[in-house]
């Protein structure tokens, strides 16, 4: 059996996040979030469902900003 190591940064980047702390992360209002994650405005936020709980793991919404971020 192998085991993951487990540092500060891998558990920072496991967070889940509320819409809020989404919001706050990516600089924009929860309405914004809201509306990438469930109204079908794009570009699309990763999430992930638990029951009627949208979470945001922080990980992802670090790639995405990296993916749809432009070089000046």
């Amino acid at each position: 059996m192998t085991t993951k190591s487990v540092t500060p940064t891998t558990i920072d980047e496991d967070v889940l996040l509320d819409v809020g702390g989404a919001a706050t992360l990516l600089g924009y209002s929860h309405f914004w979030v809201i509306e990438h994650t469930t109204g079908g405005k794009q570009p699309q936020l990763p999430c992930i469902r638990i029951g009627r709980k949208i979470k945001y793991r922080r990980a992802d919404l670090r790639e995405f900003i990296e993916a749809h971020s432009k070089a000046a």
